[in-house]
């Protein structure tokens, strides 16, 4: 079976811009915690900081996005 892809519009282009600060801030994590994982050893101070960065950093970046899709999908009053 051959299957035919699109080339992606120009409104999934722009869906993926607004999403990208989230993807990468959720990449950036995965990315943390893989190598906390990797390191088999006790976790430290500055490791412990900037896991807690990267999570805050998924939180912010989540709720700006759902705030922007809400807004998006609401007319102005």
């Amino acid at each position: 079976m051959i299957y035919e892809r699109d080339d992606p519009t120009p409104a999934d282009l722009d869906a993926i811009e607004d999403e990208w600060p989230l993807i990468e801030a959720e990449m950036d994590l995965l990315d943390l915690q893989v190598s906390i994982l990797a390191g088999h050893g006790r976790v430290d101070d500055l490791e412990a900081q900037r896991l807690r960065n990267a999570r805050a950093t998924v939180v912010r970046e989540s709720l700006a996005f759902y705030k922007r899709r809400f807004n998006a999908q609401r007319p102005a009053a």
